[in-house]
């Protein structure tokens, strides 16, 4: 049985904006600081995991409350505790990365797909 690879359409687009879009997430998920170790003095680096999955929502066409959902999702799994009581603030945080990656005009189409390699 043959293996099928996927790969996004645009694969170049994405991998030459995927630090641009990153650097703004990170940006606003350090200064929410759901967990507040940026505010205990941890590292910067601190939340490049779950920033990494926050992207992968963020580039997709996406609204502030789809954002919200994997912001929290993402926390909730990371630290094992419950954001849902933040979300109010996550919304503000998710409407402000939506608006910085719109205002650098990156944004994948919205017939973006997985496409097969054979």
């Amino acid at each position: 049985m043959k293996k099928v690879k996927m790969a996004i359409k645009n694969k170049d687009f994405i991998k030459k904006r995927y630090k641009e879009v990153f650097d703004i997430v990170k940006k606003h998920i350090d200064a929410l600081d759901l967990v507040g170790l940026i505010e205990m003095g941890a590292p910067q680096d601190e939340y490049e995991f779950e920033i990494a999955d926050i992207v992968i929502e963020a580039i997709k066409p996406t609204t502030a409350d789809e954002l919200t959902d994997r912001i929290i999702k993402t926390f909730n799994e990371a630290v094992d505790e419950n954001f849902d009581n933040r979300r109010k603030e996550i919304v503000e945080t998710a409407k402000s990365i939506l608006e910085d990656i719109d205002a650098v005009g990156f944004k994948l189409e919205p017939d973006w797909q997985w496409q097969p390699i054979i």
